[in-house]
């Protein structure tokens, strides 16, 4: 039963985790891996999990006063279900305000 929306909705049994792990260059350049891993435990086995192997790559710098980041990755899905997609581009904008507090 969902708790928002249409009550005849089905329920959704989903985990979620995307570890993150990132190596920072002195330069703004960065190397990360944060894989978006699921698994469905309604579905068949074979079709439950959503595995990905990959990276990205970004750099933080600043556009006059403001502070961004940009990011492109690329994964491969080693496990997904059925028809669903076998690997994803990932590009990202961050806008970043940082604090001097110590």
């Amino acid at each position: 039963m969902s708790f928002a929306g249409d009550r005849r909705r089905g329920s959704v049994n989903v985990t979620y985790i995307e570890p993150d792990v990132s190596y920072n260059l002195e330069s703004g350049w960065y190397a990360q891996i944060d894989p978006p891993i699921s698994y469905d435990w309604t579905a068949d086995m074979k079709d439950a999990w959503v595995l990905p192997v990959g990276a990205d790559i970004g750099r933080a710098f600043s556009v006059g006063p403001q502070a961004l980041s940009l990011q492109l990755g690329s994964y491969d899905f080693l496990k997904h279900p059925e028809g669903g997609p076998e690997w994803m581009i990932r590009a990202q904008i961050t806008f970043l305000f940082p604090s001097r507090r110590y």
